[in-house]
């Protein structure tokens, strides 16, 4: 099994990030979120140096075609916004 990790997924808001990575662990794939904003002293930094998403390679291809099909909104919340 590699042990080795890398990176699927580059978010903007470490909110999008926790809900691919849940999305992903439900579905039994371990992942991880990278991200330096300070220890959440300066959240402001994630917009420059961005959240990302690492699993193990062997579950690469996998995540990401899982996070690529939920990339869409409304699959998250699905129904019509007024």
């Amino acid at each position: 099994m590699s042990t080795e990790l890398v990176e699927v997924k580059y978010f903007y808001n470490e909110y999008e990030a926790q809900i691919a990575k849940s999305k992903l662990e439900a579905l039994g794939i371990d992942a991880m979120i990278v991200k330096d904003d300070a220890g959440g002293m300066n959240p402001q930094l994630q917009l420059t140096e961005g959240v990302r998403i690492f699993v193990r390679e062997s579950d690469a291809v996998v995540a990401s075609e899982i996070l690529e099909e939920t990339n869409n909104i409304d699959e998250y919340f699905p129904g019509e916004v007024d």
